[in-house]
């Protein structure tokens, strides 16, 4: 069903279902964990970054209709949309259409004002999401990110899926960063996910051939230039942490 008012401008989908109304406001928070020392005659500058906490995405709708029947509906079909995924975390767009949050609903409420018109209901749906915005295209490099074009607005750190022929593999920043390494005893076509810490050959678990064991090979932000001792494919998707 069309909604009586004009074709909607603000993308909101949610597992492939586009949500019914018009966004009204988007608001989310980006919170870095810090967990302080408590140790006597220490201060908070000794505290830890353990990296981003999920972020809390909110977003408020109109959906504007004939009445107020057909507005309580095209939000029970919002909440059957927002419910359709069981598996934990779906993806979500707002907004851009070429990247997305990894997402979980936690609320959806409705509210109705008294004396307001009776084609227009508001909802809010309460989102948990993955600390980032993820890009839609794989990137595939052999040796540096100017192979794709990647630049600072093309986002922040991201984990690898690396195919690693050889002993060992390194990477850096074009400010100095490292960006992590790998090495192992001596493979051939090893495949690493970064993000899982996982090392596989021909499908086949070889976490034991991976001597460092946190697995830690990002591409950084910007020009990251990766050294090899061997051949590598190293694969990931563009990610914002905003």
């Amino acid at each position: 069903m069309s909604p009586l008012g004009p074709a909607q401008t603000y993308l909101a989908r949610f597992n492939g279902y586009q949500l019914p109304g018009y966004v009204q406001s988007e608001s989310f928070d980006s919170m870095m964990n810090v967990v302080p020392h408590y140790g006597a005659y220490i201060d908070g500058s000794f505290s830890e970054e353990t990296g981003l906490q999920n972020k809390a995405l909110s977003l408020t709708l109109k959906v504007w209709e004939t009445n107020y029947l057909t507005c309580k509906q095209q939000i029970a079909l919002a909440t059957t949309y927002l419910r359709s995924y069981r598996g934990g975390f779906a993806n979500l767009y707002v907004q851009y259409a070429d990247k997305h949050y990894r997402a979980m609903v936690k609320s959806v409420q409705m509210e109705k004002s008294v004396g307001s018109s009776p084609k227009i209901l508001e909802y809010q749906v309460e989102f948990e999401c993955k600390p980032w915005l993820i890009g839609e295209v794989l990137h595939s490099i052999t040796s540096d990110t100017d192979e794709v074009g990647r630049t600072m607005e093309s986002g922040g750190w991201t984990p690898t899926v690396v195919t690693l022929t050889g002993t060992s593999i390194s990477g850096i920043t074009a400010d100095g960063q490292s960006t992590g390494n790998i090495v192992t005893t001596g493979v051939s076509g090893m495949v690493i996910d970064t993000e899982a810490f996982t090392a596989t050959m021909g499908a086949v678990n070889r976490n034991d051939l991976v001597t460092t064991k946190d697995y830690r090979l990002y591409v950084g932000p910007g020009l990251t230039t990766f050294t090899v001792n061997g051949s590598a494919t190293i694969q990931y998707y563009d990610r914002w942490y905003i």
